[in-house]
């Protein structure tokens, strides 16, 4: 199926995944060679096929990045929230959540407050509360940490499909001015100093 717009995590080349997958391969073949110098009395070829296992299925997952895109009429999430979702939809492609147009009522651009080891103690997660016709909440990261003006795109393209935008907050006034942190609007948000 082709895909009008499509937001991923990362904007990664596939040159780039593949080294970031040779290096996680190079700490985990270290790591396994140091377990069996230490560990002389443990079969080697036992820790090998042990050792691969756990790569293919625990770290190789780790390389995936949640996305979302726009087709002509739905918007289509892809966001497991762990392991055997992830190998879920690599091998049978489920797990890819379809919301039609037609159902929806409206969508709230909202946040959640995270914590993060980056250069703020705590973060935010901007979230898209898909609101159906039938009462029912979708709700699942939006923004992703992507490039803002790709992400003002996708909006634009749903509310061109007749999507309303519920927006309390001012987050994508607060996008669409650089001179305004997002970071530190939400803060303020949440600190009272700015009108809900």
């Amino acid at each position: 199926m082709k895909y009008k717009f499509e937001i991923k995590k990362e904007n990664r080349s596939i040159i780039w995944k593949i080294l970031l997958v040779m290096i996680y391969f190079s700490f985990y073949a270290v790591s396994i060679r140091l377990f069996m110098t230490y560990f002389p009395f443990i079969n080697k070829e036992l820790i090998i096929v042990v050792g691969v296992l756990v790569y293919l299925f625990i770290i190789l997952p780790m390389v995936f990045t949640p996305k979302w895109y726009l087709s002509n009429n739905s918007i289509l999430i892809v966001q497991p929230s762990g392991l055997i979702e992830t190998w879920e939809y690599f091998i049978l492609k489920k797990g890819i959540q379809e919301i039609k147009y037609s159902i929806i009522e409206n969508i709230t651009i909202t946040y959640e407050k995270i914590s993060t080891q980056y250069i703020y103690n705590e973060g935010y997660n901007i979230l898209f509360k898909v609101c159906l016709k039938s009462g029912d909440e979708i709700i699942f990261d939006s923004l992703l940490g992507i490039d803002k003006s790709n992400y003002l795109r996708g909006i634009e393209i749903m509310k061109k499909k007749g999507i309303i935008f519920i927006d309390k907050y001012h987050i994508l006034s607060v996008l669409e001015n650089d001179n305004i942190n997002l970071w530190e609007h939400l803060k303020k948000v949440e600190e009272g100093i700015l009108d809900d």
